[in-house]
């Protein structure tokens, strides 16, 4: 039965059945294989008056869960012992990116409640918030710094440095100590790396900005690189919410709670969640592709690719992205000796110091 077609004469006996005591609103959303949030509007748009609700029967049969196809469980247990914080969404993103297998979030659902790795939290309605995004890739790039215990009392630093329109992370540098000249000997680095962006965001620490004259950094961003420095307002962490959102997710999957001995056992940390965050770990901001496919531009390609394996089943064994220097394919097939070139823009070959993700 397609769910969003569902009589409403069975959703009446849902709200009957809790209205009645008989079933919780947690109790109704596993038999019936619907969201809480759904019952919950069905209890408010039909009322125990309604001529629905007073004809309902008494009596609803649970929905049985389809079995899980074995090779997609296979693919599952893999991407999980892999990366065992995947949960629904993420897992989901996951498969998709790295597997090229579409799964359901109600069967990746089913999958973790199976494992116990599912809990019922209260989603709290959030006010909207005004969002921004550069069009394209080192457009704007935010810094920032972030504290890093270090084992035996006192801090480590990390200088972090996000490209703001793919979420890729540029650099992330270790540093006994958080003094202007260190925060702009990494800065520097990274821009001699992936080159000069148009804009940087930082706020408003001592590092970045002084109110009388002017830091080094800004001496160096406006000076040397003719770049346009931003400040974020005062108090006002959302102007650089995209780093510190990378920053929970490094606290929470990159780095020990108890800290590190010594800034090269920190930079050890960094460089491994490095490669992580920007080549394996879908982004939910970015549509779940991985913030190495946008800063590349390989997203476009990558969605196409997808469509077109809609009717491929999960043993496929081999998927690969590309791009090199602007010729931009994916091949995937069941064996090594049975690829396919599934996509391919026919760019032609650029300049490899042109910017990555610009069109010719």
């Amino acid at each position: 039965m397609n769910r969003t077609q569902l009589p409403g004469e069975l959703k009446a006996v849902v709200c009957q059945q809790i209205r009645r005591g008989k079933w919780s609103v947690e109790q109704a959303a596993d038999i019936t294989t619907f969201t809480v949030g759904s019952i919950k509007r069905w209890l408010r748009d039909l009322p125990a008056s309604s001529p629905e609700a007073a004809a309902a029967p008494p009596v609803i049969q649970p929905v049985e869960p389809r079995p899980l196809d074995p090779g997609l469980r296979r693919i599952l247990d893999e991407a999980l012992e892999r990366v065992p914080l995947l949960r629904q969404r993420s897992l989901v993103d996951y498969v998709r990116r790295h597997y090229a297998c579409k799964v359901p979030r109600r069967t990746a659902a089913a999958y973790l409640k199976e494992l116990g790795l599912v809990e019922r939290t209260t989603v709290k309605v959030k006010q909207p918030m005004r969002r921004f995004e550069a069009p394209t890739p080192l457009d704007l790039v935010q810094v920032d710094i972030v504290y890093v215990p270090k084992i035996g009392g006192g801090w480590l630093y990390s200088v972090n440095c996000l490209d703001d329109h793919s979420r890729m992370l540029l650099g992330a540098t270790a540093l006994e100590e958080q003094t202007g000249e260190a925060v702009l000997r990494a800065f520097r680095a990274i821009v001699a790396r992936w080159g000069r962006p148009n804009r940087v965001l930082t706020d408003r620490g001592t590092q970045f900005v002084h109110w009388r004259g002017k830091t080094a950094f800004q001496k160096y961003v406006q000076n040397e690189l003719k770049a346009e420095h931003i400040r974020a307002a005062a108090k006002h962490p959302q102007t650089l919410g995209k780093l510190e959102r990378f920053h929970s997710s490094l606290r929470q999957e990159g780095l020990d709670p108890k800290g590190y001995a010594d800034v090269n056992a920190l930079q050890g940390a960094l460089d491994r969640y490095l490669g992580y965050y920007n080549h394996e770990r879908p982004h939910q901001g970015i549509g779940g592709v991985v913030p190495a496919d946008r800063f590349y531009g390989m997203a476009n390609p990558l969605e196409e690719v997808w469509r077109k394996l809609a009717g491929w089943g999960p043993d496929r064994a081999v998927f690969l992205t590309m791009n090199l220097l602007g010729r931009r394919f994916v091949l995937a097939g069941p064996s090594p000796d049975q690829l396919q070139v599934l996509w391919d823009d026919k760019l032609p070959v650029i300049n490899p110091t042109h910017r990555p993700g610009k069109q010719s």
